[in-house]
């Protein structure tokens, strides 16, 4: 009669520990935290478009027949999509404030699931253990 009255402690037990080792494999992401860029330089745009004018008023200026100024068109469209291009690539050098501290915050939240699935799983033993002894000792006291 004794042993019917453990396994229910026993399986509560085995359930905690069951909780630590799934808390661990699935807590343990931190690996997979996103990674702020640190390879990009800052660009002086206004530089860049101002370049990009001249060139084009001196190719204009130059220019005779509506196909010339068609190619001149063509040249500052392809001037000013280098300058799009510096531009979106160095927004991420000022978004990288933004992006280690996201890193750190999903580094602290992985450690705090981590101590959520132990904290469940020492209750769970805790409640386990509990069990078994009340069963144990039931008739004693």
């Amino acid at each position: 009669m004794l042993f019917k009255r453990i396994i229910p402690g026993a399986v509560v037990i085995l359930l905690g520990i069951l909780v630590v080792v799934v808390g661990i494999v699935v807590g343990g992401g931190g690996d997979s935290c996103v990674t702020a860029p640190s390879n990009i330089a800052k660009v002086d745009i206004n530089e860049e478009v101002e370049s990009a004018e001249a060139r084009f008023t001196l190719n204009n200026a130059s220019a005779e027949s509506a196909p010339q100024q068609q190619v001149c068109n063509g040249w500052y469209a392809n001037d000013l999509l280098v300058v799009i291009g510096k531009a979106m690539a160095s927004v991420g050098e000022t978004n990288k404030p933004i992006l280690e501290n996201q890193q750190k915050i999903l580094e602290s939240n992985n450690k705090m699931i981590k101590v959520i699935w132990i904290s469940i799983a020492l209750i769970l033993v805790a409640f386990g253990s509990f069990f078994i002894l009340w069963a144990v000792f039931k008739d004693e006291y």
